[in-house]
């Protein structure tokens, strides 16, 4: 596959540099000509990613409502999804294609004899040596991996700040994307001919223009509601800062009585029927049900809640369990792991639950 690939682009570089024999030029007018024949799929990815934006603060309402629950945030944002034909891996596309493109340049440039089989190719370009591997022979030549680097950190930065979807990422994620195509130019550019290093120069310049002429002509700004969306935002991060100060509240004996009951819960044998409450008064949504099962049959009921003064415990018996477990522990520990195997000793296990 390599070598098809390699040829391919070798068949292309060779027509490219029929038209201007010139090395350096060839390959700006191979990287340009590239671009133009994607230009459709990043047309693609840019309405794509305006979609995802314009979902954003439906997202973060589905977060807020069901936050700490991951299943039910995954199971909305699929309906999500799929209710507006938004597809999550064609952001991807862009990203594959060009590490192809980028094999089969690697492939082509170092088969330069093939460009101009009578006569040895030029392979100097504005004083570098294209066909001289930096890591190798060292001096001069070390700039284009650097260059190739800077070029990397200009796309990534204007992509930060421009981009419609990745402008939208937190500060770690796009700090990390920054670093990480900065490094990997630069190690990349060390051990390749210079010409792949010139060849990835001009491509990052090229997606930084045709970002912004994407901006132009399909205008996120006018498709996207950034009053909702930060209005969104702020209503999901109360919901977190009222989540943290639940936790931080906490008592040691509170703390001590949570781990005896989450214990004491996964080592009952046997269980069948399982209530959960966020807070105290919500068992008045469930205590007609509750009552009715105690009264006709003899099944042991194991209610959750996480609030320690919950009215349950007043009422705690051999055939009603109750157990105070916080939403921390049991979103991100018992949901995760313990349901799942709860459910494979009891097949007729029933979840009763308010958020979980």
């Amino acid at each position: 596959m390599m070598q098809i690939i390699g040829e391919f682009f070798t068949w292309v570089m060779k027509g490219c540099y029929r038209m201007i024999p010139n090395y350096g030029l060839t390959i700006i007018l191979f990287t340009f000509l590239c671009k133009v024949i994607l230009l459709p799929i990043s047309v693609m990815v840019q309405k794509n990613s305006i979609k995802m934006v314009k979902m954003y603060p439906e997202l973060n309402r589905i977060k807020a409502a069901n936050y700490g629950n991951r299943e039910a945030i995954s199971d909305e944002e699929i309906k999500l999804y799929q209710k507006e034909h938004y597809h999550p891996m064609l952001d991807l596309v862009p990203v594959v294609l060009q590490l192809v493109i980028l094999m089969g340049v690697v492939a082509a440039i170092r088969n330069t004899d093939a460009l101009d089989p009578v006569n040895t190719p030029e392979l100097h370009f504005l004083g570098f040596d294209l066909g001289a591997v930096p890591g190798e022979t060292r001096g001069y030549t070390l700039f284009m991996p650097f260059l190739a680097a800077a070029s990397s950190w200009l796309m990534s930065f204007t992509q930060n700040r421009s981009n419609v979807l990745q402008s939208e990422q937190g500060r770690l994620n796009q700090s990390l994307t920054l670093i990480i195509s900065v490094l990997l130019s630069l190690y990349l550019g060390l051990f390749v001919p210079g010409g792949v290093g010139f060849y990835w120069i001009v491509s990052n310049l090229f997606s930084v223009g045709q970002m912004y002429l994407l901006n132009a002509v399909i205008n996120p700004k006018k498709e996207i509601d950034y009053d909702a969306l930060e209005k969104s935002r702020e209503e999901l991060a109360k919901v977190k800062e009222s989540s943290a100060s639940r936790e931080s509240h906490r008592t040691k004996e509170e703390e001590k009585r949570e781990k005896e009951d989450y214990k004491r819960f996964l080592t009952y044998p046997g269980k069948q029927i399982v209530f959960y409450a966020e807070k105290n008064g919500f068992y008045k949504y469930f205590r007609g049900v509750i009552e009715e099962m105690l009264r006709i049959s003899d099944v042991t009921i194991h209610y959750i809640t996480s609030d320690p003064n919950d009215v349950v415990f007043s009422m705690t018996s051999e055939q009603f369990q109750t157990y105070y477990i916080g939403e921390k522990q049991l979103k991100l520990t018992l949901k995760e792991f313990e349901i799942l195997q709860v459910l494979m000793e009891n097949p007729g296990l029933v979840f009763t639950r308010e958020k979980l």
